[in-house]
């Protein structure tokens, strides 16, 4: 927990400050469990007695809330004065005026000018379910027991960060997948493991179109095709 214990008067009186403006602020939101006075003491390089002391006046004030066997967290029902500053967004004057917006790129232009919208995702009990991210029931289960077992037996090298185009063993199991099952005949080397599909569209919209190029999208098509092709080739064209 990063806390700067500024300001003139005691030590606890200074991690109490430190505590209420980050609750004002919004960095520490109701419900949100707060580290052991012994743990935060550690952290702080303070005695525990001076944590101790500054707990015991956010609870009297009603900004946090001790469970017993559990910890002390934010409190659920802030003090009204507290309410009004954190609805309102009140940040402390040390933070100075607003800051005016970054500059940006042509291409961070086009981004935040494109008007793009997040599809919604929410549930509508159809038979089958294509959006991105969603699992079968028992992936989790199976992909647990997979992990698990292939963690016991791993070494520390296995950790270490591998090649940038990914893991060759991995490349190379994909590569005879590939190849067995979906008829694709491919070299390992002609293969790159990516992070997801956004990763690999944002790739191919680096190395494969300039800016101005035409880029045709069939519809439907994945929006984060549409979110990393449309800043790129601002005369994309959707095909349908």
């Amino acid at each position: 927990m990063l806390i700067k214990l500024e300001g003139a008067g005691p030590l606890y009186q200074r991690l109490y400050r430190a505590i209420r403006n980050q609750i004002i602020e919004g960095r520490l939101r109701a419900g949100e469990r707060l580290p052991s006075t012994r743990t935060l003491a550690r952290e702080l390089g303070v005695s525990r007695n001076v944590v101790m002391l500054a707990f015991e006046q956010l609870v009297a004030d009603g900004h946090l809330m001790g469970r017993t066997g559990s910890g002390t967290y934010v409190s659920s029902e802030l003090p009204e004065n507290l309410r009004w500053k954190s609805s309102r967004n009140v940040l402390p004057s040390r933070w100075g005026p607003a800051r005016a917006a970054p500059h940006l790129s042509s291409y961070g232009r086009r981004l935040t000018d494109s008007n793009m919208r997040v599809p919604r995702t929410e549930h509508q009990n159809l038979p089958y379910d294509f959006r991105r991210h969603v699992n079968s029931e028992t992936l989790p289960e199976t992909w647990r027991r997979l992990f698990s077992g292939r963690a016991r037996g791993a070494r520390v090298a296995s950790l270490v960060s591998g090649p940038p185009q990914g893991h060759q063993q991995l490349r190379e199991v994909l590569s005879r997948y590939l190849g067995r099952h979906r008829g694709v005949v491919c070299d390992p080397n002609q293969i790159l493991i990516t992070s997801g599909s956004q990763q690999a569209f944002d790739l191919i919209a680096r190395v494969l179109t300039d800016p101005g190029d035409r880029v045709v999208l069939e519809d439907p098509h994945s929006t984060g095709a549409d979110t990393v092709f449309r800043p790129t080739a601002p005369t994309s064209r959707v095909c349908r």
